[in-house]
């Protein structure tokens, strides 16, 4: 081989080997405007960061889920609710029992089946009462099936009130739910009901009104037999209980904001 091909094969590698990093550093700036082009395009820039991922069982962003913020109120009095009822403490389990007021703690629940108020009378005579406490009243049913006049169950009913304010108590008439066999007499009790209680300064739970119609009878879906609520009528009284109770038991109140 000649020298001068010898001269111009080493010159030619020498320039191959100066241009290999130029290819590189062309490849490297088109593989970044084409990064910067990706990132243009799906709204992300330089400098932020993504924003993170919604936890696996966040709620939806069209759900606003209330917050709740307690607000101080008056610490005296007693926030424990009890019920002196027959037949009809499924709406008490359902809020008081079941913890739905904040701050409410369940008090004693008397009552059994078919009791009439005599035989409420008789076993609340026994129970404790601590001061302040509530208790809801609410009976007359039975009696009614064993047709007592509405003025004889106002008055044994007026004795169950008594019997709570001797012990340092608080008593709370409670309405009673609709009948569809006895209409007209319920609404006879629960008229002389409010008549009394305002007389004598006592306040009234109403779970009745959500739940029947206006001659005293279940409304259509609430109750299966035309004594007793449904699932969906003891629901719509125990929503009716929260919301008057949380007024009346010395507990904070609650502001919910959106």
């Amino acid at each position: 081989m000649s020298k001068r091909s010898s001269k111009v094969r080493a010159g030619r590698l020498r320039r191959t080997s100066s241009e290999i990093p130029l290819y590189i550093a062309f490849a490297m700036v088109a593989v970044a405007s084409l990064g910067l082009a990706y990132l243009a395009l799906s709204g992300v820039h330089l400098g932020e960061r993504p924003a993170s991922s919604p936890a696996p069982n966040s709620y939806p962003s069209e759900v606003v889920v209330p917050s709740v913020t307690p607000t101080a109120t008056a610490e005296s009095g007693n926030s424990s609710v009890g019920l002196v009822g027959a037949d009809y403490s499924a709406w008490w389990v359902g809020s008081v029992g079941a913890g739905a007021l904040p701050g409410v703690t369940a008090g004693p629940l008397i009552g059994e089946q078919n009791a009439n108020i005599e035989s409420l009378t008789e076993q609340f005579a026994a129970s404790d009462i601590s001061p302040g406490q509530l208790v809801v009243i609410q009976a007359g049913a039975q009696d009614i099936r064993e047709g007592a006049s509405s003025e004889q169950i106002m008055t044994t009913l007026q004795g169950l009130w008594q019997i709570v304010r001797d012990r340092g108590g608080r008593p709370v008439a409670a309405l009673l739910p609709p009948s569809n066999s006895y209409p007209a007499a319920n609404l006879s009790v629960n008229g002389l009901i409010k008549t009394a209680a305002a007389q004598q300064g006592v306040a009234v739970v109403d779970v009745t009104t959500a739940v029947s119609v206006v001659d005293g009878t279940w409304a259509i879906g609430y109750s299966d037999d035309g004594v007793q609520p449904n699932a969906s009528g003891v629901s719509a009284m125990v929503q009716s209980a929260v919301s008057q109770l949380s007024g009346l038991v010395d507990v904070p109140s609650t502001n919910v904001t959106g």
